[in-house]
């Protein structure tokens, strides 16, 4: 019986799949919506906070007055991405924001792979 469970083990291990997502960053989103394109969220970071292996973010026009930490990791084919929305212009602008001892707008609170802006 238990050589058996083992095999059902390595063979779900082997099988699965990353599923990816997409969701959706709007100026006029909310953080607290689930980042659909019907219900975007309000800020990249969200988006950053969020994102797992092989999601993607679509950004929509605006200029993005925030700094940005990604806190999860993609794997090899299966990045988390940042695109702007097609057609729309995208701006990710510290004016105004600001942390102590911080010079950049994008920052990776681990070391992690897979990644693409």
């Amino acid at each position: 019986m238990i050589r058996y469970f083992t095999y059902i083990i390595l063979i779900l291990a082997l099988t699965s799949e990353v599923v990816a997502s997409d969701f959706y960053v709007a100026k006029n989103g909310n953080d607290l919506n689930v980042g659909s394109e019907a219900s975007p969220w309000s800020t990249i970071q969200k988006a950053a906070k969020t994102l797992r292996a092989g999601d993607t973010a679509y950004i929509k026009n605006g200029i993005y007055r925030e700094i940005v930490g990604v806190e999860n990791s993609g794997v090899e084919r299966n990045y988390i991405t940042f695109k702007a929305y097609s057609g729309h212009k995208v701006v990710i602008d510290g004016t105004g924001n600001s942390q102590a001892g911080t010079e950049y707008l994008t920052s990776v609170g681990k070391p992690i792979s897979g990644l693409k802006v």
